[in-house]
């Protein structure tokens, strides 16, 4: 399979970089709260993606995306990718879910594999 070359950002690297951060601080699946506007977040792993929403300035709650620490790396590519991902979700005006509006549960957001995907 042929994946398309995706022009990495400086936004990618601030991802990649606080995502290492967090799993050599040993937060293996705790949130991050991830800003679409340029890649940065507030350096703290939240419990849960509820959480890590909750506790950003209010005027930035619709404005992040969670990301879940994971065992595996985070790619440059992975993470220029999944920005890609939720701001053309942005542009066309999603936002990242609310746990509550799932009573409350714990969800994972499904990123499709193709932009036609969308």
């Amino acid at each position: 399979m042929r994946v398309d070359p995706v022009e990495i950002t400086d936004d990618a690297k601030r991802i990649v970089d606080m995502y290492a951060l967090h799993q050599v601080a040993g937060m293996i699946g705790k949130w991050m709260a991830v800003r679409y506007s340029e890649g940065s977040s507030d350096g703290i792993a939240y419990d849960s993606w509820k959480d890590a929403r909750a506790h950003q300035p209010t005027f930035y709650q619709d404005l992040v995306f969670p990301i879940q620490i994971q065992h595996d790396s985070l790619s440059l590519d992975g993470a220029q990718r999944i920005l890609n991902y939720w701001r053309k979700c942005f542009a066309a005006g999603f936002r990242a879910p609310d746990p509550e509006d799932f009573g409350g549960r714990e969800v994972e957001p499904i990123i499709p594999d193709k932009v036609e995907h969308l």
